[in-house]
Parts: structure tokens; C-alpha cells; sequence
């Protein structure tokens, strides 16, 4: 069996906020709106997503009674255009896979954002079918939830 490489995820959305905050929002503010609960390593034990905003950085989860525990590496930080991250959190820990954001102004009040999640081999297909559903409802229920509430409140900050 060879071990070919699948297609990327792709998953597109847009938020109601300028390029400037949308990425910011992402970023800055990941661990107000990743869905801990549901899509972390530790679950109900999860406390708090942290992303370490610079190339080189980490995005890793805290949990209670357990030592931190490292999802990703941000290989590209170029604000407030795109951020990429080597992604090997759990059982990827050995086969990582390549995680990139895109953001794009679509007006002064809108911005349009792409994931790409790339590097699957057909040996992770199972991964790679859950992590299909996962970024929707990373994006989704987490992000996207966010983004209005900010959209509503004018500016990052004020909601939650």
C-alpha cells in the first residue's frame, strides 16, 4: 500500500471585521474562543488555548493537574495576513501536518478567511475525516461565534 497524499482540508468563512481585527481576533484572542471542551487534548480538563504570536511560537493547551501540552509550531506569522503552523498535537505528534490561515480584507468591514490544512497522507485518513468535521466546528462554533460578537460590540475587546 502506498501512502499517497490526500487533499487538503479547505474550509472559508467570512466575519464581520476588518482584516486588521479579524487576525487579531484569531490570534490574539484563540483562547476565548477555541472550543476547549470539545476540541482540545485533555477535554473537560482543558483550561486554556495559548497562542505565542511570533514565528517560532507554540500554540499548546493547559490543563488542570497536567503538564502543558504542545499542538502546534507557528511557521509563518505575517500579520495580519496569514499565520501557518506545523500542526502535530496527540497522536500527530510524529507525522505532522501543515495548518495555514489565510485572511483577506473583502471591504473595510468584512474579511474573508480561509484554513488549509495540508500534508495528510492516506495512511491518517481516519485523522484526516475527523479533522474534516473538527475545523468546522472549530471555525464555526468557536470563531465565527466570536467574530459576530465583536462585530455587534464595534471593536475587539468589548464582547464576552
Amino acid at each position: 500500500m502506498t501512502d499517497d497524499p490526500l487533499r487538503p482540508i479547505r474550509k472559508v468563512l467570512v466575519v464581520g471585521l476588518p482584516v486588521s481585527e479579524a487576525f487579531a481576533a484569531f490570534t490574539d484572542h484563540m483562547g476565548v474562543w477555541w472550543p476547549l471542551r470539545t476540541h482540545s487534548l485533555e477535554h473537560d480538563r482543558a483550561r486554556e488555548c495559548i497562542l505565542e504570536c511570533k514565528e517560532g511560537g507554540a500554540l499548546f493547551e493547559t490543563a488542570d493537574d497536567a503538564p502543558p501540552q504542545t499542538w502546534a509550531r507557528v511557521t509563518n506569522w505575517t500579520p495580519p495576513k496569514r499565520l501557518a503552523l506545523s500542526w502535530a498535537p496527540g497522536d500527530l505528534v510524529d507525522n505532522p501536518t501543515e495548518v495555514t490561515i489565510l485572511f483577506d480584507p473583502l471591504g473595510e468591514r468584512r474579511s474573508r478567511i480561509e484554513l488549509i490544512h495540508a500534508g495528510w497522507r492516506s495512511a491518517q485518513l481516519d485523522r484526516y475525516v475527523v479533522y474534516q468535521r473538527g475545523w468546522d466546528a472549530v471555525l464555526v462554533r468557536g470563531f465565527q461565534v466570536y467574530a459576530l460578537e465583536l462585530g455587534k460590540a464595534g471593536q475587539i475587546g468589548q464582547a464576552g
